[in-house]
């Protein structure tokens, strides 16, 4: 295909047909088709492919069968983790069933595949957004590409085709993705309303210049095997957020957060659940949506929830972004 004429705001097809030209992807694509029919009929899930500073990328988009063009909707990300992709979590993390209720458009964006130090180099790559951890992450070789540049494009086409509320862009993540949001808070504030992720960070004891400051919600799961090996408890973070500050790490990170966005660093226990407990940092400016959450899951590992039997991450993430809007 022409690049230019791919640069075009729309490019693309129905899943359903994308089997025609993508013979590769076409049982992804077909399962894909068949979770449509098991939504709602009148749902619509697309994958788009454009072309972002000479690189192909991908994502999904669900169109909920609550949409109408002649009123805006909510726009919704979520950012999958490492080694994962748009598809993955189209299926398991429980935003479809949001956006029907709540009328959202939700993107499932794939990240760009690096060679990883951890992998030892040349070997696998592995698919990785560019947070502000990924730079001593990857091995020497490797291009780093704009993410934000990335997703400012998938905005900019998604406001083209879709009658779009551009003050309710909310972004969601997991691990890597989760660390992604954080960073797009910072570098595309001027367009999100809030950002929200479970299991991915800042770097701890550092601060960054937001464009804006917006409302943030960050989780962690006490049983988060790839984070809690990395602090003094070793395998069980405490249900406490006065023992989780006494690890360096944990306090470190959470001070990044502190001083990039301007918050109070006396924090008041607040909206709690027999499963989570959630912390609430009121920014320095006294406005009600000048703050951070931060919630704890008690004995969740590393993985985005979407029980049966109580609300998951994607409904915990969901009832903090609907009260703000850019």
């Amino acid at each position: 295909m022409d690049p230019n004429q791919m640069k075009k705001n729309f490019s693309f097809v129905l899943l359903s047909f994308l089997a025609l030209f993508c013979a590769s992807c076409s049982d992804v694509d077909n399962d894909i088709a068949s979770r449509e029919n098991q939504n709602t009929a009148n749902a619509i899930t697309k994958t788009v492919v454009t072309l972002n500073n000479g690189d192909q990328r991908e994502y999904i988009v669900y169109i909920p069968s609550t949409y109408d063009e002649t009123n805006e909707s909510p726009l919704l990300f979520q950012l999958h983790g490492s080694s994962g992709d748009g598809e993955k979590y189209y299926t398991i993390s429980g935003w479809n069933e949001l956006a029907e209720i709540h009328n959202l458009i939700v993107v499932y964006p794939t990240s760009y595949s690096y060679d990883l130090k951890l992998n030892g180099c040349g070997n696998d790559l592995v698919t990785k957004w560019n947070n502000y951890n990924l730079p001593k992450e990857v091995c020497p070789s490797e291009v780093l590409r704009d993410d934000t540049s990335f997703f400012n494009q998938i905005i900019d086409e998604l406001v083209d085709e879709y009658s779009i509320d551009t003050s309710r862009i909310y972004m969601a993540g997991f691990s890597n993705g989760s660390g992604m949001t954080s960073r797009l808070a910072v570098e595309l504030s001027d367009r999100i309303a809030a950002i929200g992720g479970l299991a991915g960070f800042f770097p701890e004891d550092t601060i960054y210049a937001p464009k804006r400051i917006l409302p943030v919600h960050i989780m962690l799961g006490t049983t988060d095997e790839k984070i809690a090996s990395r602090t003094i408890f070793n395998d069980t973070i405490p249900m406490s957020f006065q023992q989780l500050f006494l690890d360096p790490t944990l306090r470190g990170i959470t001070q990044t957060y502190v001083k990039t966005f301007d918050l109070n660093p006396n924090y008041t226990v607040t909206d709690s659940t027999e499963h989570t407990l959630t912390a609430t940092f009121q920014g320095n400016s006294g406005s009600p949506e000048h703050l951070m959450k931060f919630t704890l899951w008690k004995d969740l590992g590393h993985f985005f929830p979407n029980p049966d039997d109580r609300p998951g991450a994607a409904d915990v993430l969901w009832e903090f972004f609907e009260f703000y809007d850019n």
